[in-house]
């Protein structure tokens, strides 16, 4: 379809709201007046603004799911694979998840439908057990919904689903027959998804049930089922432009009916609010917007734990309903507010036979569709109510289709926002519902029979399994204590071969200095170790492993041989050894060094094998245990094999930067830039990866410590914390660096003995730590990223690591994940900005330059944020922030976290040049604004920062925690996107820039210039 009949085509499905019928001229006293609504639009303004500054602060998420492409991919993957293979969809779920799908089954999906969707959201054992006796198991499928993963009516579901299908399908095909939708990182259902492998999808961080129908809860049985869910988003994201487009606040069609609801709720007590939908595919649409609207708004409390106890109780009701209903509706208690859903088209068309006529009670109706009737009824219903006085509104959609009920949810979840907003309270909190699975969880001793308390001392191999699980979690724990044997004995060359990702076999060789006879067997005795005698070198251990637990540990769950020999004896020492101890196994022949061979893992005890993974997945953690370690051993070489493909090839090089290049490929690690300093006995070496260059989660941030000798990785807090403070302010949210780091410290500083498996380390003064590491990555960046870079290539964009799960092995880096725009970020040379012929503005909001053989785009709010942040941070390391006294001292109310965040850091926010003192329960009293704010509101300031502040936590350190402050402050006191600048107003700002070191980002780490090179104009018009 033509991009312009789409338009029309979607302006003519276009929802329609009607509000006359609340209004006084058409009820009389009980409506609203035409002075009511104008005196009211400055609060259905500032209700505007105060939702699209949430909405901006990744606060009300779901309003961001019409426009993700990547899960709704995923969704269309997952179910694009289930179509054909199966007859019936069972969603097990419960509240907003199972309610959701049931509106989006019940309006769209028909007796066509590519899958039979049925919602099992009742543990009733006299409706979900005949359910499941009348399902063909082996064309169902199960969709698990639990977005806390401990639903207890979902799980006890699942755990009877799993039990039957494996009993039918057996131990490996049933996991074909289950898709499990829960929370991407916690909870225990998501452990169950990574221990067992189920088909899995991810429900978005921030989501609460009731604002899930757009996720994949919704999608995915929507999509299996053959409706057109990119209409349906499409729909969504209509109805959200339409609202954010609106001139003014009564155009926005939920922000005015959430402003007439609110109005009839406090000024005419209308505190029922019914749904009456004309329309019975829409009847599954009220249920899940009486939750809705339920959970939103009945509130006890709002922010600062103020009182509110406000909420609106919502009715669901259908046409069949007016006969038992409209009575009490027109002649009861005038306590209601009626919103009819009527539907223009019905689509199928009965039509009323013509017969009858001359019965004048009845020959009205023939001549007529049954869908003409429902509307007359409708309208019939709106009158009577009118004549009564009783307020109602109409929301009239042309048609039932995806596109239609995209539009009505989004906003009808909208509609609660406002209204949420206008009552002072936040939508998204649950209070009762969480509380009652409390006390259900605290009533769980129910169904355990009394025990009899009894302490008896383990058995020797109990104890040996417990000790060894502490060491040993999978294969990748094994190889990571193989290869620091191997790395403590001197090898040069160290090879590592698995089968079946490990769990079948593990073997390591290498040429180190090999055992005799007698120690290869104490080996195996827990605690033997060459590397201390006395308590007092744990201090200063400079080896690997010290404690002598490693092969014990292995022995205790699996089957080993070890094969050593010594240069210069005659032949190799073979052991045997498992759970039953050790042996000598004769000797053969061998080159000098050690092999470990390592079969059965875990398998004398499969409750921990059943928890491992995929042989993929084990794979996946074996290589990155392997790469940690290779990189702080450029010297030695590395070999990994898995059934008989090698994964990895790594021969010894001269220093960290080429072992780099082998593990994140040779361009990247020529981008990494070397930070070496020397302070006191403390040693830092690091290779950090330009800021454009970033990744999800910390995967690539790798620290490690030594004390003298070889160095260890760890996964310390504090050094990470440290490594994010260096690029602070040079990373989006939720972004993190790809950085190496290796700190050298005198024995006695780091204490290595804290974790069973020696991947934490205690230091003995964090503070000089973080002192040491985050000066020096700040300053060797901020001279990185001044010079301007070379000329751009053809196609090149921002490079970005790509951090998605991984099935096999390997570090999968992958250029231009982060951004599909063939733009390159622009670091300006002295005075690269000033330089800049300044040509026009973009979208009131960005800057278009051209100088140097390339045209460089500017972000005006970025640029400016920066300026700002760094003329703040210098006037704050002055104690010099320019500010103006309040005539009238501003009080702001602030949550209870927020209040008292501010007054363990009233120092913070009075240096940034808000002064002030907390003044009662929740509430600051504000006396100075920074004369940077002048003219901008200084509240939505003081409780931005109170946020950051409480987020940040009370241990966070004083200079992060003024950072955070200064970036709000310059965030709310420059100019916006949507604010035109005259070219005075630009050649000052790009003359600023030239001033500010690392102008390449804003505070928050969003790029402030990128730039399309001349070469890329040209091939664009294929010149």
């Amino acid at each position: 379809m033509p991009q312009y009949r789409r338009r029309r085509w979607r302006e003519a499905m276009a929802l329609r709201l009607d509000l006359n019928g609340l209004l006084a001229g058409a009820v009389g006293a009980d409506g609203i007046t035409a002075e009511e609504l104008a005196a009211f639009e400055p609060e259905l303004l500032r209700v505007r603004d105060d939702v699209a500054a949430r909405r901006a602060g990744g606060g009300l998420y779901f309003t961001a799911l019409p426009y993700e492409r990547e899960p709704v991919r995923r969704v269309l993957e997952v179910a694009g694979g289930v179509q054909g293979q199966f007859d019936v969809l069972v969603v097990l779920g419960i509240g907003g998840s199972a309610l959701g799908i049931r509106a989006l089954a019940g309006a769209l999906a028909g007796e066509g439908s590519a899958v039979r969707i049925v919602v099992a959201d009742s543990i009733d054992p006299e409706t979900f057990g005949p359910l499941l006796a009348r399902l063909d198991l082996r064309r169902t499928l199960f969709n698990v919904v639990s977005k806390s993963g401990e639903t207890a009516e979902t799980i006890a579901q699942f755990m009877i689903v799993r039990d039957r299908l494996m009993h039918e399908l057996g131990a490996v095909d049933y996991k074909r027959h289950l898709v499990v939708t829960t929370d991407a990182r916690q909870g225990s259902l998501r452990q169950i998804v990574n221990d067992e492998g189920f088909q899995e999808l991810v429900i978005p961080e921030g989501i609460a049930g009731r604002f899930s129908v757009l996720t994949a809860v919704g999608l995915f049985p929507a999509a299996a089922a053959g409706i057109d869910i990119e209409e349906l988003l499409a729909g969504a994201a209509s109805m959200d432009e339409r609202g954010r487009a609106a001139p003014t606040p009564l155009r926005d069609p939920a922000l005015a009916l959430a402003g007439a609801l609110w109005l009839l709720a406090t000024r005419r007590q209308k505190r029922l609010l019914v749904l009456m939908a004309y329309c019975e595919r829409l009847a599954a649409t009220g249920d899940w917007f009486c939750q809705l609207w339920a959970e939103s708004l009945g509130k006890s409390v709002g922010p600062g734990e103020r009182a509110v106890e406000w909420g609106q109780t919502p009715i669901r009701l259908g046409a069949a309903d007016q006969h038992s209903q409209l009575q009490v509706f027109v002649d009861g208690l005038p306590d209601k507010v009626v919103v009819f859903l009527r539907v223009d088209d019905h689509g199928a068309s009965v039509d009323v036979p013509a017969t009858y006529q001359d019965l004048e009670g009845v020959g009205y109706l023939g001549g007529h569709s049954l869908g003409a009737l429902l509307n007359a009824e409708q309208r019939a219903t709106e009158l009577a109510l009118a004549k009564r006085g009783r307020p109602s509104a109409t929301l009239t959609l042309p048609g039932v289709t995806a596109f239609t009920l995209g539009q009505l949810l989004f906003l009808l979840q909208m509609t609660a926002v406002d209204l949420a907003a206008l009552a002072g309270v936040d939508p998204r909190i649950r209070g009762v519902a969480r509380r009652g699975r409390g006390l259900a969880r605290a009533e769980r001793h129910a169904f355990h029979p009394l025990a009899v308390s009894r302490i008896a001392v383990l058995p020797p191999d109990v104890q040996a399994q417990i000790a060894a699980g502490e060491v040993i979690e999978r294969p990748a724990s094994v190889v990571k204590e193989l290869v620091e044997n191997a790395l403590d004995a001197g090898a040069r060359s160290i090879d590592v071969r698995l089968s079946g990702g490990g769990l079948e076999r593990i073997a390591v060789r290498d040429d180190g200095e090999g055992m005799t006879a007698a120690d290869a067997l104490l080996a195996f005795a827990r605690h033997a170790t060459s590397k201390l005698a006395r308590a007092e070198e744990l201090a200063g251990v400079t080896t690997l492993g010290f404690r002598g637990e490693a092969l014990p540990s292995i022995a205790a769950v699996a089957r080993v041989r070890v094969t050593t020999r010594r240069a210069g004896e005659p032949g190799a020492n073979v052991v045997e050894a498992d759970a039953g101890g050790a042996r000598a196994a004769g000797v053969a022949g061998a080159p000098p060094g050690t092999s470990v061979e390592v079969e059965g893992l875990f398998g004398a005890t499969p409750a921990r094998r059943k928890f491992l993974r995929t042989p993929a997945t084990e794979l996946a953690h074996v290589v990155d245990a392997l790469t940690r370690l290779a990189a702080a051993s450029p010297a030695v070489g590395f070999g990994l094999e898995h059934d008989g493909r090698q994964v990895l090839a790594l021969p010894p090089v001269r220093d960290e930067r080429q072992r780099l290049g082998q593990l994140l490929g040779r361009e990247r690690a020529g981008s990494l830039v070397a930070v070496e300093v020397d302070r006191g006995g403390l040693g830092l070496r690091a290779f950090l990866a330009p800021p454009r260059e970033t990744v999800g989660s910390a995967r690539l941030v790798w620290t490690y410590v030594g004390l003298g000798g070889a160095y260890r990785w760890t996964r310390d807090r504090l050094l990470l914390r440290a490594v994010l403070d260096g690029y602070e302010s040079l990373l989006m949210h939720g972004r993190y660096p790809v950085a190496v780091l290796f700190l050298r410290f005198p024995p006695g500083e780091a204490d290595v003995n804290v974790h069973p498996a020696k991947l934490e380390v205690r230091f003995r003064q964090p503070a000089v730590v973080h002192q040491l590491v985050v000066p020096a990555l700040r300053a060797r960046l901020a001279v990185a990223l001044r010079p301007e870079p070379a000329a751009a290539p053809e196609g090149v964009r921002p490079a970005s690591y790509d951090d998605g799960p991984r099935d096999g092995a390997g570090l999968a880096l992958e250029d231009g994940a982060a951004s599909p725009a063939p733009l390159a970020l622009w670091s300006a040379a002295p005075g690269g900005f000033a330089s800049l012929r300044f040509i026009g503005q973009i979208f009131e909001g960005y800057l278009v330059c051209e100088g140097d053989g390339r045209v460089v785009l500017i972000d005006q709010h970025a640029a400016h944020e920066r300026v700002a942040f760094e003329r703040l941070r210098e006037e704050h390391a002055r104690g010099a922030v320019a500010r103006d006294p309040l005539l009238v001292p501003e009080t702001i109310e602030l949550p209870a976290a927020h209040a008292a965040a501010l007054a363990e850091r009233g120092e913070v926010l009075a240096a940034a040049g808000l002064e002030g003192e907390p003044f009662g329960e929740g509430t600051f009293l504000l006396r100075t604004v920074p004369r940077l704010l002048r003219g901008r509101d200084a509240g939505t300031v003081v409780r931005a920062v109170a946020r950051e502040l409480a987020e940040e936590g009370a241990s966070a350190a004083a200079e992060r925690a003024a950072d955070a402050a200064l970036a709000t402050l310059a965030c709310h006191s420059v100019v916006r996107v949507g604010e035109r600048l005259d070219p005075a107003e630009v050649r000052a700002l790009l003359a600023a820039m030239d001033r500010v070191d690392v102008a390449a980002h804003c505070p928050h780490g969003r790029p402030v210039a990128v730039t399309l090179e001349r070469g890329q104009v040209e091939a664009l018009f294929k010149r």
